[in-house]
């Protein structure tokens, strides 16, 4: 798994795949200027029952499938009344009319926010309004 950005990726293996579907008869580490192979594999597949079908998204899904479970049920289990207390750091990316990213890093939300509020060109002075 990569975590970057808040985002979570999760890769299921090539070789996990391939072998699962080679254990039902299913070709799928095909050469790549093989052009009959896949269209053989494609009819294996669709020639399988929908329980074998499920079977086979357990297989090579099921470890991911828990992990992300976890990762939602924590997100959606926690007590947005104590995120203050655990932010460690916070980061804004700022994307500009012409395609340009900017990522700043602050130590609170407080300094964040001022930072932003000091970005107000076409309004009065907010500062004020910060704690």
């Amino acid at each position: 798994m990569i975590k970057s950005f808040g985002t979570e990726v999760h890769e299921l293996a090539f070789d996990l795949i391939a072998g699962c579907l080679s254990s039902r008869g299913i070709k799928f580490d095909w050469d790549e200027k093989d052009r009959a192979t896949p269209g053989e594999a494609w009819g294996n597949f669709q020639s399988l029952s929908e329980l074998d079908r499920w079977k086979i998204a357990d297989e090579i899904c099921g470890e991911t499938c828990g992990i992300v479970t976890k990762s939602i049920m924590e997100t959606l289990s926690a007590d947005m009344r104590t995120v203050e207390k655990r932010v460690s750091e916070v980061e804004v990316l700022l994307k500009t009319t012409q395609d340009e990213m900017f990522l700043f890093s602050y130590p609170n939300v407080q300094a964040a926010a001022r930072a932003l509020l000091g970005l107000l060109t076409d309004r009065p002075d907010v500062t004020e309004h910060l704690r």
